[in-house]
């Protein structure tokens, strides 16, 4: 007999209800209560300072406040991949966790977890006392029993929650767009493989996903420690895009943000992008160099299309009419994306000029995480970086009088 069913064996739960076996102490409440952070009492952990329910956490005011980023978000996730792999050490499947249940301390840079309310854990082979969300119910609503494969589709469904900052247990993949979390954004700047992973709906088990988060807070710790010293020179290695389309003469890189306003049609965004395009080729050739073109641009969330060399002539085609998406966030992840490209370029000594172009056919929305847009637009032009803002007739802002001020165009 397998080693889990001799367990079950040692271990019978009868007939006894979930509250009757934490009652008694059943052996397996026991292996519970020796997981720290499983806390059976909630006031050892609801209402202390600064420790929040990942529901309040990915809230935008709070990620705002307490300054969120991948680093943060991949270290949380990381020790709820460590606590799944306790759980599933003692051949326990708790079911799907609630993000009201699981609790950080954000007072400790390693971010550590609670986990809340383990009487709703669903054990062995009791049902689960869960609230189903319809992306949860359309997933697992038709198992009977929630085996050890369902879950394991739990477990690294939870891991993506955090991993975006969605605030909403309904999140799908993609995340469509929201105005009470960041989850585009930060889907948005996920490394594609693990794209790959969860839209292809592949399982990865637990030690990998810890393994992957880990090389991932390591790179980003180096990159925020080489952005402190601002040490030329010394980036880390890393797949390179520069590396593969800019070898050899003279390249222009140009990386547009389509920040989309008006979504009823695209007539005034077409304009703005084709006229630039038009101006770069007739650049390109009097000046004899490669263009490199790459874009980011929303649809309902953040999209990016690929660098490369493409044929004279070439328009990105822009949907008639779109869905709702954050512009703050594609400006974001277009800084971001840049700032990837230039550690690319200085590390490979590539002769290339960057450009970053803002079209714009509206306004843009003041808020915090539009301000991490300008300070990381100060820092792309520290690196040389040319930054050029295209505004419809309808555009001005505050907002946009901002970075105006930044790139001296005022």
């Amino acid at each position: 007999m397998s080693e889990e069913g001799n367990r079950a064996q040692t271990l019978p739960l009868d007939c006894s209800s979930k509250e009757a076996l934490f009652r008694k102490n059943h052996p397996l409440i026991l292996e519970l209560k020796e997981i720290p952070e499983i806390r059976f009492d909630d006031s050892e952990v609801i209402g202390l300072g600064d420790i929040l329910s990942l529901k309040e956490l990915f809230l935008k005011q709070n990620m705002d406040y307490y300054h969120v980023d991948c680093l943060i978000l991949y270290k949380i996730a990381r020790n709820m991949a460590r606590i799944q792999q306790k759980l599933a050490g003692i051949h326990i499947c708790p079911g799907l966790y609630a993000l009201e249940d699981v609790y950080v301390n954000l007072k400790d840079t390693a971010y550590p977890l609670y986990l809340l309310h383990p009487e709703r854990f669903q054990l062995m082979e009791f049902e689960q006392d869960y609230e189903w969300y319809p992306e949860d119910e359309r997933i697992f609503g038709d198992l009977v029993l929630f085996d050890r494969k369902a879950q394991a589709l739990a477990d690294q469904r939870f891991l993506y929650k955090i991993m975006v900052a969605s605030s909403k247990g309904n999140v799908r993949i993609p995340p469509k767009a929201s105005t009470r979390d960041y989850s585009g954004l930060f889907y948005g700047t996920m490394p594609a493989a693990w794209k790959e992973v969860f839209e292809g709906g592949r399982l990865l088990p637990l030690s990998e996903w810890e393994r992957r988060l880990t090389e991932a807070i390591e790179m980003e710790e180096r990159y925020d420690q080489q952005s402190r010293d601002r040490s030329p020179g010394e980036y880390t290695e890393r797949p390179s895009e520069a590396e593969e389309i800019l070898p050899g003469k003279k390249t222009v890189l140009a990386l547009f943000v389509i920040l989309r306003g008006e979504r009823a049609n695209s007539l005034e965004m077409s304009r703005l992008l084709y006229e630039t395009q038009d101006l770069l080729e007739l650049e390109q050739e009097h000046g004899h160099f490669r263009l490199i073109q790459g874009f980011v641009h929303g649809d309902g969330v953040v999209r990016q299309k690929d660098l490369d060399e493409y044929p004279i002539g070439f328009r990105l085609q822009i949907p008639h009419q779109i869905r709702e998406y954050s512009k703050v966030e594609a400006l974001l992840i277009g800084c971001e994306w840049m700032m990837d490209l230039c550690r690319d370029i200085t590390r490979e000594g590539v002769d290339c000029q960057c450009r970053l172009y803002v079209l714009s056919d509206g306004r843009i929305e003041n808020n915090n995480v539009y301000k991490a847009c300008l300070d990381k637009i100060s820092r792309l032009m520290e690196e040389k970086v040319r930054v050029e803002l295209i505004l419809g007739r309808d555009s001005q802002c505050e907002g946009w009088d901002h970075l105006k001020r930044i790139i001296g165009e005022e």
